[in-house]
């Protein structure tokens, strides 16, 4: 027999009312301990009994008062309705709806709690006469209020400050109009009825409820409102009142002089005011000697499961074992499905009590993604819709779309990212008869949900090899409940005559679907029970392993979601961060008062808004218990051990690449530069082909940038190719309007592929791009000045010749090769340009030290450049030059390269002996290249 709390009231209810068939009333905070009473209840009788009556405390002031809470999403829009009469907001519905749901929590508890909201709502002259209005308050209340104004000047009407009062000063007409008009409606929120109830207790027909013995049983924190009820019901009617409890917190010890625990805090004034009507001695296991209490730090969130595998498999080894009085209590809830998959198979049946976050589950995530593309879209000069690329390939990519994949699908996106495409219509994404509905634009965005549910509905269900794996069940369950919410948001608006935009209706779905969960289906009095910390009260459990005892989650964080100030829910008694730490506190120390053993587990992750810092409450534990409780750090050695050498040797087919990459191709300056960079990189690059992956480059990075101003001083100065550009011409075409013009298309042509960009693309980071590309290529044009008369030669040219060499006495011919970005001819003499947005560097030692891998500054830059002018046929030898576009805003000077040594370096004169050492050089890192005795090594 279960001798815990819950057991203990079931018989005494059972043997004083039920044994005799009386009916009785049975009031919880919750409803999963009345279907526990129940099964105790079953317990003591072989023959039929009247059950008892059960109700959560919800329900039961929904049963006095005759009236039931209103759905939340009614209750806002008459909220929206009330605010905008009173503020003159014209805000929207949708737009007003996240921070409605906070304010109606404030008028919910200002009901609750039994506040004077003229009292909190008044404005700052008024708080002059504090002491006179409000004698019902303490000193320290009124002191905490005052403090609080105090931070507004009398003359305070600007700013964030004077924005807050104008709002404040409000509220209580929002609030005086808002219930009336609830009251009109036969509407209420829960608050509402309690305060009702309170001003009801003297109603006949509340007298009449009260007939029937009633219990009140394991409550902890009262409301105002609450109490008042339990006063009447203890006055008027048959109440028995029933505490959970531990003497452990509930007293202050003697030796101390300190208050009672922060568990016991409530309890402590409940005891003497609802006293119970016996003491059923089960409140004194917190101290038992025999309880084992065990306490693990993991290194990370998600790693906690691994204990919960660990510790299970221990306990499953036992024979006889009551798996139904085992709970994993779940402090952080997004916990769920790593401890799900991290159960043994030896755990058998599970219940689960939380829900499922719609969040977590690959329905969700298409749904999402179908919904962000469509408020996403931009639109062209003519009319047709654009979808954002990144948008479509979070649809594409969904896993439910793993067995219908196309192969079209894969080839389109290798497209877009080669062409850099951000934005296409409808026509240019491979088609599909299942996808097609959700690449239309509807005029009514309601239609437009019916169509993606029609289509979530045959992907969840058109046969294929995903439907016989136990998720498909799952994913039927989110889309069920994502059906019902979107039919229940439409029925509502139409109800309402309520007509929403397109952006707007599909802002206010996705933030309902985000809060929504699906409900587990299982038994509850069998097997491990996996919880969330609120549906653990009253319940006894022998073995409880709780996950997450951190600083943030047992207790939660110290900010909540409310309009109302920390220095005024304090000075009016309202909930506040101590109110909830101190409910917390019960929760966790009630939780294991019965327990014979218990796990306490903590990570020290403090990313994503986790702290990493171990909860009070392990501390306390020892305080309270008198045990040096050990704990045992968890954490992973992945027993790193010296790295071997990584190198690939030369082999014939690794040699047949390089001739093959030579003699189809060319090798260019850059992967000669990788070469000398690192052998092995070279390798992975240009002989095995492992590249990095193509992606779209939309973001202000310096390779994006770089291509923007190539491609816009391509652009200037194509219609100039072997034309001479003189003082006029460059007059014209550096004009900010030509250049604007200019780097318009250049965005075309980088971003989109030469296809228009949508409307109003130039916004926030791309408009600052853009005015920032419009200044460097008119520094560009305007550097060009000191070499008029010029004339373009080539531009963007492709560039090539071969070399000879011998390796092994074996006679080799390579092709080496690039592209130049500006080929001119300049006061008789060509000039070789390669425009640089990065590091200014024009300076290198010696020929030699271009060649040097061991030199850590090794200039790449003038390697490349130089490597170009050899292999540009021109008598006199080109010059080289690198235009270092951020020096030119310093330096109007020319850029010349710079060889010699620190302090003695002169401009360099490529001439024919510049020409040749480079040759020597480069036949030497060739022969290198092709020799099969050298490997691909790493660098040190």
């Amino acid at each position: 027999m279960n001798e815990g709390f819950i057991n203990k009231v079931a018989e005494y209810v059972f043997q004083k009312h039920l044994k005799n068939r009386q009916p009785v009333k049975v009031v919880f905070p919750n409803r999963r301990a009345g279907l526990f009473f129940n099964h105790a209840i079953a317990s003591f009788t072989d023959t039929p009994v009247w059950a008892p009556l059960i109700y959560t405390i919800r329900e039961y002031v929904e049963t006095l008062s005759g009236k039931k809470v209103s759905e939340t999403l009614r209750l806002v829009m008459e909220l929206h309705t009330v605010y905008g009469k009173v503020t003159g907001s014209s805000e929207s519905f949708e737009d007003f709806y996240p921070w409605g749901e906070i304010l109606l929590g404030d008028f919910d508890d200002i009901d609750k709690y039994r506040v004077d909201a003229r009292d909190l709502f008044r404005n700052l002259q008024a708080v002059q006469e504090l002491s006179q209005d409000m004698s019902y308050l303490t000193e320290e209340q009124i002191k905490l209020i005052r403090q609080f104004w105090d931070h507004f000047p009398e003359n305070s009407r600007e700013g964030h400050a004077g924005k807050f009062m104008e709002v404040w000063e409000k509220l209580f007409e929002v609030y005086i109009q808002y219930r009336s008009v609830l009251e009109e409606k036969e509407m209420a929120y829960e608050g509402m009825l309690y305060r009702d109830i309170e001003e009801m207790v003297n109603h006949t027909s509340l007298h009449e409820a009260l007939t029937a013995p009633l219990y009140l049983v394991g409550f902890n924190a009262l409301t105002p409102a609450e109490e008042a009820l339990f006063k009447y019901l203890k006055t008027n009617g048959k109440a028995y009142f029933f505490w959970d409890y531990d003497e452990a917190y509930l007293e202050t010890r003697s030796s101390a002089d300190l208050p009672g625990h922060d568990a016991g805090r409530f309890v402590r004034k409940y005891l003497k005011q609802f006293p119970p009507p016996i003491d059923i001695d089960v409140f004194d296991g917190l101290l038992n000697s025999d309880k084992e209490i065990r306490v693990f730090s993991s290194p990370n969130r998600t790693a906690q499961a691994w204990v919960v595998q660990q510790v299970l498999e221990e306990w499953l080894q036992e024979d006889a074992l009551q798996k139904e009085r085992i709970a994993v209590v779940l402090g952080d809830e997004q916990l769920l499905l790593p401890v799900l998959h991290a159960l043994p198979g030896a755990a058998g049946d599970v219940n689960v009590t939380m829900g499922y976050p719609l969040l977590d589950s690959p329905v969700f995530a298409f749904f999402d993604a179908a919904l962000t593309m469509l408020k996403n879209r931009s639109e062209k000069e003519h009319e047709q819709w654009l979808f954002y690329y990144q948008d479509v390939l979070n649809l594409l990519h969904n896993p439910l779309l793993n067995s219908f994949k196309k192969p079209e699908w894969n080839r389109w996106e290798e497209k877009i990212k080669k062409l850099n495409i951000v934005y296409f219509s409808a026509e240019e994404i491979p088609g599909s008869e299942m996808l097609g509905p959700l690449f239309s634009v509807p005029g009514n965005p309601v239609s437009y949900a019916g169509q993606l549910l029609d289509v979530l509905y045959k992907i969840i269900r058109q046969p294929s090899d995903e439907t016989s794996r136990p998720e498909t069940n799952l994913n039927m369950e989110v889309y069920y409940q994502l059906y019902l919410l979107v039919n229940r948001l439409n029925d509502f608006l139409e109800e309402e005559h309520l007509l929403l935009p397109v952006t707007g209706y599909l802002n206010l779905l996705l933030y309902l679907a985000r809060q929504s969960t699906v409900s587990f289906y299982g038994e509850p009095l069998k097997g491990i029970q996996v919880m969330g910390v609120l549906e653990t009260r009253l319940l006894d459990f022998d073995r409880v392993i709780i996950l997450s005892v951190n600083e943030g989650n047992l207790p939660g964080p110290a900010a909540t979601a409310s309009f109302i100030p920390y220095s005024l829910r304090k000075g009016f008694g309202l909930p506040a961060y101590e109110h909830r730490d101190a409910v917390y506190a019960y929760y966790f120390f009630r939780l294991m008062q019965r327990a014979r053993q218990v796990v306490l587990v903590w990570h020290t992750e403090s990313e994503g808004g986790q702290t990493g810092e171990k909860s009070r409450f392990i501390s306390q534990l020892h305080y309270l218990t008198h045990r040096n409780i050990q704990e045992k750090n968890l954490y992973f050695n992945p027993a790193l051990s010296a790295g071997k050498e990584l190198k690939v040797e030369k082999n014939e087919m690794a040699l047949n690449r390089l001739y093959e990459l030579s003699e189809k191709k060319y090798l260019s300056p850059s992967a000669l530069n990788t070469y000398l960079t690192c052998r092995l990189r070279f390798y992975f690059k240009y002989v095995a082909g492992i590249g990095e992956p193509e992606e779209m480059t939309e973001d202000v990075d310096a390779a994006l940038f770089g291509r923007l101003i190539h491609k816009a001083l391509e652009i200037i100065y194509k219609p100039f190719v072997n034309v001479e550009v003189g003082t006029e011409i460059l007059k014209d075409i550096i004009k900010k309007e030509r250049i604007e013009t200019v780097v318009d298309e250049s965005f075309r042509e980088v971003l989109y592929g030469g296809a228009e960009h949508p409307r109003n693309f130039f916004t926030g980071t791309l408009l600052i791009l853009k005015t920032s590309l419009v200044k460097y290529v008119g520094k560009v044009l305007e550097y060009d000045r000191q070499f008029i008369p010029f004339t373009p030669i080539g531009l963007e040219q492709n560039v090539q010749k071969e070399k000879k060499i011998s390796v092994n006495r074996s006679a080799l011919s390579v092709n080496l090769g690039g592209k130049i970005d500006r080929i001119d001819r300049s006061h008789g003499r060509v000039r070789l340009i390669d425009y640089k947005t990065g590091a200014e560097k024009l300076s290198f030692e010696s020929i030699a030290d271009l060649f040097n891998r061991e030199k850590k500054d090794r200039n790449e830059a003038v390697f490349q450049i130089l490597m170009y002018a050899w292999m540009y046929k021109s008598d006199p030898p080109a010059i080289p030059f690198l235009y270092f576009v951020r020096k030119m805003f310093s330096s109007d000077k020319t850029q010349h390269l710079l060889m010699g040594p620190p302090r003695h370096k002169i401009i360099l004169d490529y001439d024919k002996p510049v020409v040749e050492t480079y040759e020597y050089h480069l036949d030497g890192l060739l022969k290198e290249l092709f020799n099969p005795a050298i490997s691909f090594d790493q660098t040190p």
